[in-house]
């Protein structure tokens, strides 16, 4: 398998190849134009600070670990996470990992966090894990749905919403006990939303607290503008599975998926 990265100067019109792997890669992330990492297969990480025309190897592959996600909130502190409850966490930008204890077994298919010591994790059979350290500790919170959590995005540290398999829609509004009260983290509340999809949803994104996206399987893509309470289906003309979503505005939307899949959202 391999891995290949595309970057556009104009606004998704146009992509071109700017690098290449020998690995799968599962997620890429970018502060800016030029500082960017990418994980995947074999627990590899890489950073580019050219705007990817190329990149150095920051971790090495590892036997038996996948890299699922990755997230930095500014260049030097950052997380990823795989499968077989892997988390592991950087200080310096990458140049150095460490494994933190995530307490779980199950694959973790996304990490968000809103600061340095507040973020969500989502994974397998409804695992939805928080931190209020930096990630040195994760506290499982109550998911009221059971199955595999692939998307999560955090509009800021009292709304997110996650999505996954057969068109569940996750959403947590509203500071949590915990943070009011001194009751455990658990103590926040998720409740289930109507998708109106039974397709797997892969990746979710608001750009505030009732503006945003979903994507999944067959080319789905769902949007809403009250926050998750009614999604509307927006053609895709595809029929492929989208596993990826970006957003930066209404206007600013892009999707990526397979068979090199990448739409970018058209307003009449």
């Amino acid at each position: 398998m391999s891995g290949q990265i595309l970057r556009t100067r104009n606004g998704g019109e146009n992509w071109a190849a700017v690098a290449a792997c020998d690995e799968l890669l599962s997620d890429v992330q970018f502060l800016d134009e030029s500082l960017g990492w990418a994980v995947g297969y074999a627990g590899r990480i890489q950073q580019t600070e050219d705007g990817g025309v190329t990149w150095g190897i920051e971790r090495l592959e590892q036997a038996q670990e996948t890299l699922n996600s990755v997230w930095f909130i500014n260049r030097n502190i950052g997380w990823a996470v795989g499968a077989a409850g892997l988390i592991l966490h950087s200080d310096n930008g990458g140049l150095t990992w460490a494994s933190l204890p995530s307490g779980t077994s199950d694959d973790l298919w996304r990490i968000r966090m809103v600061d340095s010591e507040r973020g969500w994790i989502v994974g397998e059979a409804g695992t939805i894990l928080y931190s209020s350290d930096g990630g040195r500790t994760w506290v499982r919170q109550q998911a009221p749905e059971h199955e595999a959590l692939l998307g999560l995005s955090v509009v800021d540290g009292q709304t997110v919403f996650a999505c996954g398999v057969k068109g569940v829609v996750l959403k947590l509004n509203g500071k949590g006990r915990g943070e009011s009260s001194g009751a455990p983290s658990g103590a926040y509340q998720w409740t289930g939303l109507s998708s109106g999809t039974t397709e797997s949803l892969n990746a979710i994104k608001f750009v505030d607290s009732r503006i945003g996206w979903a994507v999944g399987s067959r080319g789905t893509i769902l949007v809403t503008s009250d926050g998750g309470q009614e999604w509307a289906r927006e053609e895709s003309g595809v029929i492929v599975d989208l596993i990826a979503l970006s957003a930066v505005d209404q206007r600013h939307v892009w999707a990526a998926g397979r068979s090199a899949t990448i739409l970018q959202r058209t307003i009449p």
